[in-house]
């Protein structure tokens, strides 16, 4: 795994293996999962997305959320997020 995502994923305690020796991405197996980013995002950047997308099993692509206001963009993008989520829970 790329340092770089390694470090992003330790972030969140959800994904980190924990210090025993697993890949995060691992635990994710066949499971639908939905990779998004904000167009606008300085914090967690589209290509931190299309990386996290590429290292999840299946090659998952971005979606992609326009906003102008940046990482905030996820909490105040109500419209598409909820179409997103919609999209995402019909599979």
């Amino acid at each position: 795994m790329p340092a770089r995502m390694s470090r992003v994923l330790s972030r969140n305690g959800r994904l980190a293996g924990g210090g025993r020796g697993t890949d995060p991405l691992d635990r994710f197996g066949a499971m639908d999962v939905t990779v998004a980013g904000i167009a606008s995002d300085r914090l967690y950047p589209l290509d931190l997305q299309a990386e996290l997308g590429r290292l999840l099993p299946g090659d998952r692509p971005v979606v992609v959320i326009e906003s102008d206001y940046g990482h905030d963009g996820f909490l105040l993008e109500t419209a598409q997020i909820a179409s997103l989520l919609l999209t995402a829970l019909k599979g």
